[in-house]
Order: C-alpha cells, then sequence, then structure tokens
C-alpha cells in the first residue's frame, strides 16, 4: 500500500514574494478552484458536493509552503526564491484533478505571480508502524463549558480526539469502521501560538510522531492529515526517514 503525495514547486515571476499571515486560506480556496475548473460532467457534480457539505471530513490537506529563505514580518511572510508545498488527498479524482489544473495554468493565489510550475506525484509506502514528523502544524479543538481550547499533546484529549477525527475519515473513505485501533506515541513536540489573520488564532504543534495501527489507517492519516481543519493545510504528515523534505518553520 502506498499514499500519493504531489510535489508541488513553484518559480515565481519576482525572487521575493511577500504572503500573508492566513495564505493557507487563500492557498485552499485556489487549490478547489483548481480543482472544480477541471472537473466535467458527473464528476464535477460530485466535486461541488464535496466541496459545499461542511459535515463531510476534509478531503485534502497541505502542508506549510517552504522557501528557500524566509522571515516572518508585521506584514506578512517575506520568502525568497522557489516555493515548495506537497498536497495529498485520499480520493484519487481529486489528485488528478489538482495535478491537471497545475499543468493547465489554473492555479491562482493571489499573493503569487507565478512564471511556471513543476508538479511531481510521489508515492509513499505505508506501513503497519511509522516514525513521521509534521509538515504543517496540527491543530486540536475540543468543545468545554468554557468554550473553545485548542490542545497541545500533554492534554490527554489530544490523542483521543485526532483517533476520532481519524475514524470519522476513515468512515467516509472506506464505509465502515477501522478493525483495529491505532496507537499514537508523541515523541517531541513544539507548542506555537499564531494569529493566522482571518483565520484566527490558534494554539498548534509542530512534532514527531509514532503510528501503529492498522496500514489503511495510517494511511488515512497521511493523505488526510491529523486533527482539525485539514483542507486549510493543517496536520500533514511525512515519514521522518524522507530527508528530501522540510519540518517545522514559519511557513
Amino acid at each position: 500500500m502506498k499514499a500519493p503525495r504531489a510535489k508541488v514547486v513553484i518559480h515565481p515571476k519576482d525572487y521575493t514574494t511577500v504572503m500573508p499571515w492566513d495564505y493557507k486560506r487563500i492557498l485552499s480556496a485556489s487549490i478547489w478552484r483548481g480543482i472544480i475548473t477541471e472537473a466535467k460532467g458527473e464528476l464535477r457534480r460530485g466535486v461541488l458536493a464535496l466541496h459545499n457539505d461542511p459535515n463531510l471530513p476534509s478531503a485534502f490537506t497541505f502542508s506549510n509552503i517552504f522557501a528557500e529563505s524566509s522571515k516572518g514580518t508585521k506584514k506578512g511572510i517575506i520568502a525568497e526564491g522557489d516555493l515548495t508545498f506537497y498536497f495529498t488527498t485520499p480520493i484519487k479524482e481529486l489528485m488528478d484533478l489538482f495535478v491537471q489544473a497545475l499543468e493547465n495554468g489554473n492555479f491562482h493565489p493571489r499573493f503569487l505571480k507565478i512564471e511556471n510550475i513543476d508538479v511531481k506525484v510521489q508515492k509513499i509506502p505505508v506501513k503497519p508502524k511509522m516514525k513521521l514528523k509534521t509538515l504543517s502544524e496540527v491543530l486540536v479543538r475540543a468543545k468545554t463549558d468554557l468554550g473553545r481550547r485548542d490542545l497541545y499533546p500533554t492534554n490527554p484529549l489530544f490523542t483521543k480526539l485526532i483517533k476520532s477525527n481519524l475514524a470519522r475519515k476513515y468512515y467516509y473513505i472506506n464505509g465502515d469502521v477501522p478493525g483495529d485501533w491505532l496507537k499514537i506515541d508523541v515523541e517531541w513536540f513544539k507548542p506555537k501560538r499564531y494569529d493566522y489573520g482571518k483565520l484566527g488564532k490558534y494554539r498548534v504543534s509542530y512534532m514527531g510522531l509514532t503510528l501503529e495501527g492498522p496500514k489503511d489507517l495510517i494511511a488515512v492519516a497521511l493523505t488526510s492529515g491529523i486533527g482539525h481543519k485539514n483542507a486549510l493545510g493543517f496536520g500533514m504528515l511525512t515519514p521522518r526517514e524522507d530527508e528530501d523534505l522540510h519540518g517545522g518553520g514559519y511557513l
């Protein structure tokens, strides 16, 4: 079993790109627009239904944007050189449509002036026990009597909510519940507090963790992300031994 992932390398027209702190909101909307533009007929109707139904779990996730160098400022994130991010989904049709959108020039985040884009679909082997790290920050939210709380891995609810979220996605993708449960071992984490502009203020975590359990459930974590707000670019994972990939950081 392998999990698909698209590596997207953007060559901007200008060497320096200024990205707003809530660029993930813009990037998510641009991904959806590209996918919808490429979809035709019955497939388009299915994509629109998926996009418009708030009760369905996230259909994809993507990583932070990584640059040759970057720094955070009050105006946003100043990134220099080529920009790279990773996109993944458990739905083959969405992967195909997103790649087509990139190849056909139907991907237009408004903070980017794009010269051209390189895209390559990679296959990540899925194992029953995997050491992973985050390619974007993990957000885990709980409703309490005092209102919404964003949790860190030190809270016992953190892994419990990740498991229930994954089970919901698994049911949507496979039509049943996973046969065995998943063990999550968070080995290290870096807590962060970000103001994402229109996305809001969140407490999030970058982390290294080990997942152990059924391969098809681990595949859901790799292709859908963990935690909440995955379609806005939170919770993407990658094998720790994959040295080609970034981890942590502003972007």
